[in-house]
C-alpha cells in the first residue's frame, strides 16, 4: 500500500523530494501527463522567481538595480536548466527570495509581525533541499 503525502518519493533508486512533486499536482491535473500538463508548473515557478527578485531588488536597490537583476536571472543558464528540468532548487530559491522579502517588507514596521511572516514560506523549504552526505569521509 501507499503512504498518504509522504516527505520522500523513492524512485529508479533514488530519494526524490516532494516540493516539485505536490507542486505539480494542479497542472498535471488542468492539462493531463502532457509535455504541457508536466512542465507548465516549473516554468510558472520559474516566472515567480524572476518577479520575486524583481521586487526584492527594488525594495533594495531600487528601479534599474531591480530590472537588472531580473533581466540576469531570467537569462541565467542556472535558473532556466532548473526551471526546464523540473528541479527543487527553482523551488527553493523562489520560496527563499520570497521569505527574505517579506523579511525586508515587515522588518520596519513590526519586528514581532515582520518575523513570522518571512518564516512562513521557510518550513516548505526544507522538503525542496537535499542534505548531502558524504558517508566516504565520515
Amino acid at each position: 500500500m501507499g503512504q498518504l503525502l509522504p516527505l520522500a518519493f523513492k524512485a529508479f533508486g533514488e530519494v526524490k523530494l516532494p516540493g516539485m512533486i505536490y507542486a505539480s499536482i494542479p497542472g498535471i491535473a488542468l492539462f493531463g501527463t502532457t509535455d504541457f500538463g508536466v512542465r507548465v508548473t516549473p516554468a510558472i515557478i520559474g516566472l515567480l522567481g524572476i518577479v520575486a527578485l524583481y521586487a526584492l531588488a527594488k525594495k533594495l536597490l531600487g528601479e534599474k538595480p531591480a530590472l537588472v537583476a531580473a533581466l540576469l536571472l531570467a537569462v541565467s543558464p542556472w535558473a532556466v536548466h532548473f526551471s526546464r528540468v523540473s528541479f527543487e532548487a527553482g523551488l527553493a530559491m523562489v520560496l527563499t527570495i520570497v521569505s527574505v522579502y517579506y523579511l525586508v517588507e515587515q522588518k520596519p514596521k513590526s519586528p514581532i509581525f515582520g518575523y513570522p511572516c518571512s518564516l512562513r514560506y521557510w518550513p516548505p523549504t526544507p522538503t525542496t533541499l537535499s542534505v548531502f552526505s558524504f558517508p566516504y569521509f565520515s
